[in-house]
């Protein structure tokens, strides 16, 4: 059966000599693989900016929800990104965010409010000229809602046994009181985000089974040391 569907790209591996396996988060489906033959041949059609992380396409696929892998009839842009894929920063957070999100959703299952969160946040993204760099923690804590894993408050991330010190928690609490009141950019260290990050990595691996690692974190720090 046909269905048309609008999706947000995250991530694709090279298959026989011109195809790819390819993942996305679709609006009606959730996260689901495809195999695009011919995509990485001279004469291929389609662009391979589709494939690149948090591209957000529209795709025309033969659906059967008994495989794994589906395959598509048309694949074509939804929004262009003009910043996103030419900016180093917004690179490595769409790097980040892709892997993040193909570590926490299931195959088959569609999530509507996460899908309408994420792509909202990723034209928001590609929008803003500066005061970019917290937004993927932002994403992350925002999703928790949708993953069905909220906390009640920024406490409930602290893993058993630690307590913050009184500059830690200045930091955390200023941190959370921007994501909710929103502005232009938050007074906290670098080094105050990479640990708050870390433990919201932390809260969702305990809570989602299977996530391990997550390596584009790597970059992202090089990235924004």
């Amino acid at each position: 059966m046909l269905n048309k569907t609008t999706s947000i790209s995250l991530h694709y591996i090279r298959y026989k000599e011109t195809s790819v396996i390819a993942r996305f988060f679709t609006e009606s489906f959730g996260m689901q693989s495809f195999v695009i033959n011919g995509v990485r041949s001279a004469k291929s059609k389609i662009s391979p900016s589709l494939l690149q992380p948090l591209s957000i396409c529209e795709l025309v696929q033969y659906h059967d929800e008994k495989k794994d892998l589906h395959r598509l009839k048309e694949i074509r842009p939804d929004q262009i990104l003009k910043s996103i894929p030419f900016s180093p920063g917004k690179a490595a957070i769409a790097m980040f965010v892709a892997e993040f999100l193909g570590k926490v959703l299931h195959e088959g299952q569609a999530n509507d409010s996460l899908f309408g969160l994420v792509k909202e946040w990723i034209l928001e993204l590609d929008q803003k000229e500066k005061s970019y760099d917290s937004m993927h923690i932002a994403l992350v804590w925002n999703s928790l809602g949708p993953l069905g894993i909220s906390p009640n408050d920024w406490r409930d991330i602290l893993p058993k046994g630690i307590l913050p010190n009184e500059e830690q928690t200045a930091g955390i609490q200023s941190f959370f009181n921007w994501i909710e009141q929103g502005g232009e950019s938050v007074s906290v260290s670098g080094a105050m985000k990479q640990w708050i990050l870390d433990l919201l990595i932390h809260y969702v691996r305990t809570h989602m089974e299977g996530m391990g690692n997550i390596q584009s974190l790597t970059v992202l720090r090089q990235v924004f040391s």
